[in-house]
This record gives structure tokens, C-alpha cells and sequence, in this order.
């Protein structure tokens, strides 16, 4: 039967070169969050830009 460990041709984080023992995962983590943020404020900005727009049709 063969034994067959994945991990084990895995390099070490010493074998890595710039290694920090940081996940990669950790960049998205970042990442994820601050796109959120800036497609809701877009979204908030383009509302009241379409309502201060629509107002300013009905009084005119």
C-alpha cells in the first residue's frame, strides 16, 4: 500500500523565501472589506446625487 502524505512536498516557511509566517489569506481578508465599503458608499453617494437631481426637477 502506498503512503501518500501532500503535505509532506510542501516547503517549509524557512525554505520560503521573504516569508513573514503570515497567510496569504490575511491580504484578502483586507482586501474583501475595504471594496465593500467603497462600492456601498458609491451606491449611497449615486442615491443622493439621483435625489437631490429628481428634487430639483420638481421645483423647477
Amino acid at each position: 500500500m502506498l503512503n501518500y502524505n501532500p503535505l509532506h512536498c510542501l516547503p517549509s516557511s524557512e525554505e520560503l523565501p521573504d516569508s513573514d509566517d503570515t497567510a496569504v489569506d490575511n491580504e484578502l481578508q483586507n482586501l474583501i472589506p475595504g471594496l465593500l465599503k467603497t462600492t456601498s458608499n458609491f451606491v449611497v453617494f449615486a442615491a443622493l446625487m439621483l435625489i437631490s437631481f429628481l428634487s430639483r426637477e420638481l421645483y423647477l
